[in-house]
């Protein structure tokens, strides 16, 4: 009985690849977006407190 659902819930679907690139990948990609969101997060607050235009007038800053 429990072959025959989890074959239901399976239909249509690939079945996952343990080797794919978001299963080998995936984590490092997040930590690593999460890193640059930090640091570009400290720089704006920096930029911010000592009000300095040159790092304001960065484009992704605007």
């Amino acid at each position: 009985m429990l072959a025959e659902n989890n074959q239901i819930e399976n239909e249509g679907r690939e079945p996952e690849n343990p080797n794919s690139f978001w299963n080998r990948y995936g984590s490092y990609l997040v930590l690593g977006l999460l890193i640059v969101y930090v640091i570009l997060l400290g720089i704006g607050t920096y930029a911010e407190l000592t009000e300095n235009e040159k790092i304001l007038n960065w484009w992704i800053f605007r």
